[in-house]
């Protein structure tokens, strides 16, 4: 079993980059948090939407973390975890890929665990529309695209 401390005192960035710290963890393994409550609450009562949106306010500002689950390309089963970041009404300020992910049970499960502990600093889960995919979009395209030329070994070049 697998157990990582998550920090309690976090900055914007960190809030979002905080679970990096999650690489090697897969659905079956258990977080141990600094905050008791965060082991036993679950913000799942059905399914978990594969796109969320969390927003904080803090002294006249709204900061907007946009959360999506993707598969990735190549039909192997791998699922992304995709998080935009930024203040509301302005381009995001970060963009983070998490995974790869054995199916989107083991993603929905580590984005459970990253909402709860947002919702420990203040973010709350909001009925926004995503104003960011575009960004996220092009992120996975990203992501793909590096596997593609990874997965086959094969990389055009055209002659000069």
């Amino acid at each position: 079993m697998t157990i990582r401390r998550i920090p309690v005192s976090l900055g914007l960035q960190a809030e979002l980059f905080f679970y990096s710290q999650f690489k090697d963890i897969e659905s079956h393994h258990r977080i141990e948090t600094a905050s008791p409550g965060l082991n036993t609450v679950s913000l799942r009562g059905a399914a978990m939407s594969r796109n969320l949106c969390l927003t904080r306010q803090c002294l006249g500002l709204v900061t907007r973390i946009e959360c999506a689950i993707r598969p990735l390309a190549g039909d192997t089963g791998m699922w992304t975890l995709l998080f935009a970041a930024g203040m509301a009404g302005e381009q995001p300020s970060a963009l983070k890929a998490q995974g790869p992910f054995p199916g989107p049970n083991a993603a929905e499960s580590i984005l459970d665990t990253i909402v709860q502990a947002l919702t420990l600093h203040g973010y709350e889960l909001a009925d926004d529309p995503q104003i960011w995919c575009l960004h996220m979009q092009a992120q996975l395209r990203e992501i793909n695209g590096g596997r593609c030329r990874n997965v086959g070994g094969f990389e055009f070049r055209p002659p000069h």
